[in-house]
């Protein structure tokens, strides 16, 4: 590889805004880290939609790493794992009854307009500003609060944060991630 090569690459791995996800810096951000106010209580101001998120999915604790510097941000572990579609609604009334988190009681989980407008939809696997949301895997799927009303009334709607996009799963048989929000468009 080229000199010219390698300066090329740090520039597409610097103007992404999220180390380990592959992203285009040809095509604008459309979750760029200026848009965010990061908090020092764990939480992102979406400066545009108004809505404050956890930066950490649910069952993740941030770390920031004892610097300013947002890179160092990571999500650990802490009580990890993936949601039924109704226990993703439980677990942010949960968050709630039992003292809430960053001075708030009124979390829960985003419809499907909110979850993607926080897509980065120049970047894939994953496809998030992981400045603003640290250690986002990159083949994850979240629930929204959105279902699908049908006769059948089985499935609810879910981003995929590998490409961003979102699709229909089965509430009672799919589990998925969880990032809770408050506030409202």
């Amino acid at each position: 590889m080229t000199a010219k090569h390698c300066i090329v690459m740090l520039i597409w791995a610097t103007a992404a805004g999220a180390a380990g996800a592959d992203c285009l810096p040809s095509i604008n951000a459309t979750s760029p880290t200026n848009r965010f106010t990061v908090n020092s209580n764990g939480t992102a101001t979406d400066n545009v939609t108004g809505l404050v998120w956890k930066r950490c999915s649910q069952g993740y604790t941030l770390n920031d790493g004892g610097t300013a510097d947002l890179a160092d941000d990571r999500c650990l572990p802490t009580n990890a794992y993936d949601f039924y579609w109704k226990d993703a609604l439980l677990a942010a009334q949960t968050v709630n009854a039992t003292g809430g988190f960053a001075n708030a009681t009124d979390w829960r989980v985003p419809n499907l307009k909110e979850l993607s407008s926080i897509a980065e939809l120049r970047c894939s696997a994953p496809a998030i500003n992981l400045t603003i949301f640290p250690d986002t895997p990159p083949a994850t799927k979240y629930w929204t609060s959105s279902p699908l009303y049908t006769l059948a009334d089985t499935d609810a709607y879910q981003i995929d944060f590998k490409s961003g996009g979102h699709f229909l799963a089965d509430r009672a048989i799919v589990l998925a991630h969880l990032r809770l929000v408050r506030g409202g468009f």
